[in-house]
Order: C-alpha cells, then structure tokens, then sequence
C-alpha cells in the first residue's frame, strides 16, 4: 500500500524514547580530591583498624599516585592489623560501595582507629588532628607534613670538631636541658671511654644527661632495654670510625627505627665522617669491600652521603649513583659541614660540599660545590634525580 505525504505528515508517530545507564561513582574524601598521596617509606610504623560500626567497610591505602588500593573488607566487629605502613602514607574508609567515610594518617607509633558509622555531616572531611599534615602531604611537601628535626652532617673527625659546630649542637639539642646520646661504635674500643671524651660541651651549656650507646651485635641494637636512651633522648651523636662497624649492626633495627622516631619528634642528630655517612638512606662501601653499596639509617631520604671526595672513592660513588639513579651524593669534606632542616639544606664550615646527580634519562651527569653560605632546597635535588631514573 502506497503512502502519500500528506497521509505521512497526518500520521500520528510515536517518538524514540530510550534511557541512559546512570553511573554512580563512590563518594571520594575531600582530601583526594585534592590530591593527596603517599610521599615516602622513611619512617615506618605501624596501623590497627577495628570495625565497631553496623556497616561492613573496606580499608584502602592511598598509593604514590593517590589511587585506592583495597587492603581489607571488615564486617561489623572484624578488625585488620597491625599494617605495616609508614609515617607519610593515607588511610581511607569506605562503606561497601567504596563512598568515603574518613581519612586517617599513622603516628610515629602504632595508632588504632576505631571506626563508627558517621554522620552526614561528619562524612568525606578529615579527622580534626590530621588537617595540617593532610594539607602538606596534598601539597607534596614531605618535611610539612613530618616535622623532622635537624641533621647535622659533619666532615672530618670527632677528635677535630670546630668550636662553633659544637656549639651548634649543644644549641639544637636544648642547652642544659638537653639529654644527648654519643654512639661511638665506628671507633675502635670505644666502651674505654666517656661521652665527655667523643664530645666535649661548651661550658655553658653543659646538658642535663650524656652517656654511651654501643653495641657490636644486631641482636642487642633490636633489644627494646638497649634502645631505650633515644626514647628520652634530644640528641643523638654519631663518632668518625669504620664505617663497617656502623652498617654491620644498625640498619634495619630498633636503633633505626628509635633515630627516625627522635628526628620525627623535632631531635637533633648528627654525625662526623663516617657517622655523618651511615645517616644517609644509602652508604658507599670502601673500594676492597663488597658489595660496592650498603643500607643506611635512612634518616636522610634519597641521599648518599661521602665524608671521602677523593680520586680512590669517587669510582665507587658513581658506581652507586649509576644503579640508583634517583638518588643525590651529598660529599662533605673534613672542614665542611651541612645543616638540614625542612626543606633546606645549608653549608657552612671551611670546605666546600659537592653534590652529584647520575647520568639518566638523556641528562649528562651534574657536580656542583657550595661554600658557607649556600643555601639548597633538598625537595627540588630529589625531584631532579627522580627524573633522571626515569626509563632506566
């Protein structure tokens, strides 16, 4: 049957009707929508989350890139942990369908979260207490948001430390209120002598406790009745001396774990020589030892540190530079010293301190010396190592 258009246009046509899937994205916390994100594994610790609310909830650790990644489903009454996380790295709840509930930073020791069902008006916003670091950890600024204490990174010998970088020390570490810690263990018999001997006060500001801490076993330097003067301590110093002697004990144990837990708390440590060295997140070996690098304390994130810029040491530096790219050598000679706090690194003394970035990711390799005076920012260094790791 034929259809004119008149009888087409009279037609009566139903119109095309279909509906859209709607698609329902989890709630996110205010602070990932600002960005925030792990920074850095320095400072470990740990984190306990118990459920007590009617809800089953999921807990997600916010990874360097702040994405969500799931660690564990918890019903009414179910708990999860200890987690071993670190000082820099976000915690988030979320009920079952992943709409945030709260955001959570871990303390410099173990936390436990308990988690209740919140209010409407309580959902998605952080935790009163965590509002400044949240704030910094957005704004990838890793010493904001972990107030560290100053290092002091000192070229040459204990034996031959200048008066006013002595002074300096006794300043940061209180005055007379101070309680310092000397860990003489890169010496040779350092149980024959006194804290007086490694480092003599000024007089007028002789502090209120000074003592020893040394051991040459690992299984001691873990002993929670071993470590105990750098729960109270201000201060911590670090001798000259074989730097095998430091890094065959210390990493790795509760000596560590005590010194990062004192810079977090806003303490001083400092090291001469070998001491300044073993403070860095990796040391440079003597050239007749093997491997060529090794673990240190990892007080001073990304950095290698060398008390040596000598032609027999240097290979070996950029050796170590050369596998690990994203890491920044920091050489402080004897005459030289250094003052880290927040973001700055400061030189002063008489000699000049050199910094040395790898060869990577068609960038040639960079040396520049700094004199007293000079002024560095620690973040922007680290950023450009990371960049030269890039693709290698």
């Amino acid at each position: 049957m034929a259809v004119s258009c008149s009888d087409w246009t009279a037609a009566s046509v139903a119109p095309l009707t279909f509906e859209l899937p709607v698609v329902v994205r989890p709630e996110r916390h205010l602070a990932e929508r600002k960005g925030i994100k792990s920074i850095d594994s320095q400072v470990e610790t740990s984190i306990t989350f118990a459920n007590h609310s009617k809800q089953t909830i999921k807990v997600w650790w916010l990874d360097y890139d702040g994405k969500r990644q799931l660690k564990h489903t918890l019903r009414p009454g179910e708990s999860f942990g200890p987690q071993r996380t670190f000082l820099t790295h976000p915690w988030l709840v979320t009920d079952e369908e992943g709409n945030a509930w709260s955001l959570h930073l871990p303390d410099a020791q173990p936390r436990r979260v308990v988690v209740l069902e919140p209010s409407a008006s309580a959902r998605h916003s952080a935790p009163i207490p965590a509002i400044a670091a949240v704030v910094s950890l957005v704004a990838g600024v890793p010493d904001a948001a972990e107030p560290r204490g100053p290092l002091l990174l000192i070229g040459g010998r204990h034996q031959d430390l200048r008066d006013d970088i002595r002074d300096k020390f006794f300043e940061l570490a209180g005055g007379k209120e101070a309680k310092v810690v000397v860990i003489p263990t890169g010496v040779a018999n350092p149980e024959l002598n006194s804290p007086e001997e490694f480092l003599k006060p000024p007089r007028d500001m002789a502090p209120r406790s000074m003592q020893v801490l040394h051991t040459r076993d690992r299984k001691t330097a873990d002993d929670p009745a071993f470590v105990k003067p750098l729960t109270e301590a201000t201060a911590v110093f670090f001798t000259n001396g074989h730097l095998h002697r430091l890094t065959d004990v210390y990493p790795g144990t509760l000596v560590e774990k005590e010194l990062q837990r004192l810079s977090v708390r806003g303490g001083v440590i400092a090291g001469t020589g070998t001491g300044a060295t073993i403070l860095g997140d990796m040391v440079i070996n003597q050239p007749h030892q093997e491997p060529p690098t090794g673990a240190g304390l990892r007080l001073l994130a990304k950095f290698v540190i060398l008390d040596d810029d000598s032609e027999r040491r240097r290979p070996r530096l950029v050796q170590g530079l050369e596998e690990k790219p994203d890491h920044v050598g920091l050489m402080v000679i004897p005459g030289a010293a250094v003052m880290i706090h927040g973001p700055k690194l400061r030189v002063f003394g008489d000699g000049p301190v050199t910094i040395r970035l790898a060869k990577g990711s068609s960038k040639d390799a960079t040396t520049a010396t700094h004199r007293a005076g000079a002024e560095v920012d620690i973040n922007a260094l680290r950023r450009e190592a990371a960049s030269r790791a890039v693709n290698e």
